[in-house]
């Protein structure tokens, strides 16, 4: 999904929790919770396990803020270090 902030929007509570990603293979991505609630996540590797990061949810944290939480998070990764310790 191409994330803007109409279908950002549009993004319905389902009976059970799913996550939508955006396009381009960024590993960013929305959850959806049962009762509508969005938390950005960051889906990474780091020592060869898989890792999720919650970024914050939405709209505290806007689109162009979790974009930016993001690049934070991938940076420290590039640079050896888990985004996801603190």
């Amino acid at each position: 999904m191409n994330f803007t902030d109409k279908k950002i929007q549009s993004l319905k509570a389902k009976s059970a929790r799913y996550e939508v990603w955006e396009d381009g293979r960024t590993n960013l991505g929305l959850r959806v919770s049962t009762k509508g609630r969005k938390s950005w996540v960051y889906m990474y590797r780091f020592g060869g396990k898989a890792r999720r990061m919650t970024l914050g949810t939405y709209p505290a944290l806007s689109l162009a803020d979790a974009h930016i939480a993001h690049a934070a998070a991938k940076n420290r990764l590039a640079m050896g270090e888990d985004p996801g310790s603190e």
